[in-house]
């Protein structure tokens, strides 16, 4: 697809406030426009709804759910944002 995964990217709690999850994902996003890629992906647990409502507030959409039980991922929700 047209869309890049934003992978295993966190913060430490203690930088928490500081927008430096802000600024990696704006980072990563970068990247993603280089590569040419116009969508932005990114996955989480599902019950994390703190996570969850970051990436929402960041601008990304859930679009589904799904479990990667290779990895012992149960119910991962899924999300994507446009890069315009």
């Amino acid at each position: 697809g047209t869309g890049r995964l934003c992978a295993r990217l966190m913060v430490d709690r203690r930088w928490a406030g500081q927008r430096v999850g802000s600024d990696l994902l704006a980072w990563a996003e970068g990247k993603i426009r280089e590569s040419d890629r116009g969508i932005a992906r990114l996955d989480c647990v599902r019950a994390n709804h703190r996570l969850r409502a970051y990436y929402e507030a960041h601008g990304y959409s859930l679009v589904g759910y799904k479990d990667f039980p290779i990895l012992g991922w149960n119910e991962s929700a899924l999300y994507e944002k446009a890069l315009v």
